[in-house]
């Protein structure tokens, strides 16, 4: 396990999405929480970013499996509600691709429940909470594909929502502890 661990991060730095999904798949099988849970949380990344490929390249089919795939590993996590919501703006984001607006704006109502995020949006940031509040009420007179397009609006940089933490790494310290 340890020798596929290794060779999945080397292939990770190569962008070598498959190969490393195919490692990972295998050791997440057998024991998710290996190395410390970095693996878990590689191998989820590594579906993010070869779902983005997959987007890049118009394969969108491809890629919403991808975000599948994320999102069910996110949730498995059980504290990661970053994850989930970004996996699952994923998922939403490539159901409007495909004109699948219906789905997309109930993957996105969901993740913005899951997150709690209208609320803070109305404390944090006015630009995000308008345009989840255009989302419903688009949804709301029957425009789905205007609330997919509010949704996407608020929903694109979570980052700037959700902000980022900085912490101090100490010895002994694990990237996914």
């Amino acid at each position: 396990m340890a020798r596929r661990y290794l060779t999945a991060i080397e292939d990770f730095n190569r962008a070598q999405w498959d190969l490393v999904i195919d490692e990972l798949e295998f050791i997440y099988s057998e024991n998710p929480a290996f190395a410390s849970g970095t693996a878990t949380q590689t191998l989820y990344d590594s579906y993010l970013a070869r779902g983005s490929d997959r987007i890049s390249a118009a394969d969108y089919e491809a890629a919403l499996v991808d975000f599948q795939r994320a999102s069910e590993i996110a949730f498995k996590k059980g504290d990661a509600a970053l994850l989930i919501i970004k996996a699952q703006s994923e998922m939403a984001r490539t159901l409007g691709l495909l004109g699948r607006y219906a789905e997309a704006v109930a993957i996105y109502q969901e993740a913005v429940s899951n997150g709690g995020l209208t609320e803070l949006a109305r404390r944090e940031n006015q630009d995000i909470y308008y345009n989840l509040v255009n989302a419903q009420l688009s949804l709301e007179a029957g425009n789905l594909k205007t609330a997919y397009t509010y949704y996407r609006a608020a929903l694109i940089n979570l980052t700037d929502l959700l902000g980022t933490t900085t912490y101090i790494v100490l010895e002994g310290d694990y990237l996914s502890s």
